[in-house]
């Protein structure tokens, strides 16, 4: 979106530490991308800062800069002042004033009292973004102590959060274990009083298709998701408590490319939740989406962009919170929660439109790649084409394809470029075979990408796959 001769400046320093790209066709406009490392500009270069700082700060006090707007609370209303930053949408800074206010304002209980001031809740995974947010959750809502769990030490933002609640009038207790050691939980359980509500948050990704998955990573992926949930069930088998919540995955319920290891560990913990209920313990698994905004899709951008092209929208903490409340109301064994995108869903992923399971998907969507006869029209169109104009017409369409799984322009595409060279990986491999096979109504072998790995040679071996299949019926009409 950047004009010709424009210049970009980045101040996040996010894309760098992340290690993210940017293809060298964009600079043919003859635009400038200039990465501005403000932290580090204070280390190497503390003359330039301090004079730059001078000249910002003279124009603020000449009324030439704004400003942004700042909102006041008393130390008392230090959980009112996060929920509302965390929330996101709000401009500006939120300062904390009037120290003595502290404490003097107890946490908003929830209607019903289902979270307790005198109740102890332990959250695994709770030293990450999303644990973190979920116990803020839990405190505003009358929880009076929480035992937060994580494998490493509260990082410096964490610490300052957890400061936060603990300022509130909220017990917050820390413990560095790792809940797939059985005999670590142990030792943390035998620090708590009797503990009123569990929630497992912790869990790890470590993709690869099924032909790649190595014993190590399936183990790796299953210890913090199956492991520390057996733990957790074994470990709080004495506790009364209110209720037992398991963060599943939507990969249990819809699949995901290369992440089954990670759908076997949630599916485990959807079968737990149900096991546990019919023993007469509470128990609950919510199927999440990917949260947008924390969490293991938040951690990577691309993955949740490559989870959205795919038609699986993100959720925020904010409204997951406010599902989970209304969930714990109900009676619940497994539910999930996941924007899903039908159409765009079985276009990425065609083989699991024909699973039986997904028949009610079909019907309340009515919106089947294909079920209002637009694949057999376009293949019906193809086969119709003059030869001459029939090869430039599928080799448009592969680039449209292949662009939309790498996520590039269709002109930066090039015809004889190897799409290893433009980012295919394995993963992006097996959803553009798919888009493919959805395409052009073919079935196409594992190393096609691979064996025929450009634009030109792709299309062509397409084209002679299309000139051997017997038109359909359909197509013939």
């Amino acid at each position: 979106m950047l004009a010709e001769d424009g210049h970009f400046l980045d101040v996040g320093m996010r894309d760098g530490r992340e290690k993210h790209s940017v293809s060298l066709a964009a600079f043919r406009k003859g635009i400038s991308f200039v990465s501005v490392d403000l932290a580090g500009l204070i280390v190497r270069r503390p003359e330039r800062f301090s004079r730059l700082l001078a000249e910002v700060w003279a124009l603020v006090a000449e009324g030439r800069l704004t400003p942004p707007p700042v909102t006041t609370y008393s130390f008392g209303d230090a959980q009112k002042a996060w929920r509302a930053l965390s929330e996101g949408g709000r401009i500006g800074t939120a300062v904390l004033v009037d120290p003595d206010s502290a404490g003097a304002v107890a946490p908003e209980p929830m209607p019903g009292g289902r979270f307790r001031a005198d109740g102890t809740y332990l959250i695994s995974g709770g030293l990450g973004a999303l644990g973190l947010s979920l116990a803020e959750f839990l405190a505003g809502r009358g929880a009076g102590a929480l035992a937060l769990v994580g494998r490493s030490a509260p990082d410096p933002e964490a610490a300052a959060r957890i400061e936060v609640l603990r300022t509130g009038g909220v017990r917050v207790d820390t413990f560095q274990a790792d809940i797939a050691d059985e005999e670590a939980l142990k030792r943390v359980r035998a620090q708590l009083p009797p503990l009123r509500g569990v929630v497992h948050a912790a869990g790890l990704l470590d993709d690869a298709t099924i032909q790649k998955l190595r014993p190590e990573q399936l183990r790796r992926v299953l210890a913090p998701g199956a492991a520390g949930a057996r733990n957790l069930d074994t470990v709080t088998a004495g506790d009364p408590l209110d209720f037992f919540v398991l963060f599943s995955s939507a990969a249990a319920l819809f699949g995901n490319a290369g992440q089954a290891a990670y759908a076997a560990g949630n599916a485990f913990m959807d079968a737990l939740a149900v096991s546990r209920r019919r023993r007469g313990l509470p128990g609950l698994s919510v199927q999440w989406g990917p949260f947008s905004d924390a969490g293991l899709a938040a951690q990577d951008a691309n993955r949740g962009a490559r989870l959205a092209e795919r038609g699986m929208g993100g959720i925020t903490t904010h409204e997951a919170w406010q599902a989970l409340e209304r969930f714990l109301a109900g009676e619940e064994q497994v539910v999930s929660y996941v924007p899903l995108n039908v159409r765009q869903w079985f276009e990425a992923y065609p083989d699991t439109a024909a699973l039986r399971s997904w028949s009610t998907l079909r019907e309340a969507a009515k919106d089947v790649p294909g079920a209002d006869g637009s694949g057999r029209a376009f293949l019906a169109e193809l086969r119709a084409t003059a030869p001459e104009r029939r090869a430039e017409l599928l080799e448009t369409t592969v680039r449209e394809l292949a662009g939309r799984v790498l996520r590039l322009e269709t002109g930066a595409i090039d015809r004889d470029t190897p799409f290893k060279a433009l980012g295919l990986d394995s993963l992006m491999g097996l959803e553009l075979r798919n888009r493919l096979e959805a395409a052009f109504d073919l079935k196409l072998s594992p190393t096609l990408l691979w064996t025929y790995g450009s634009t030109r040679a792709l299309s062509g071996v397409l084209a002679e796959q299309l000139s051997a299949a017997p038109a359909s019926d359909d197509d013939k009409d």
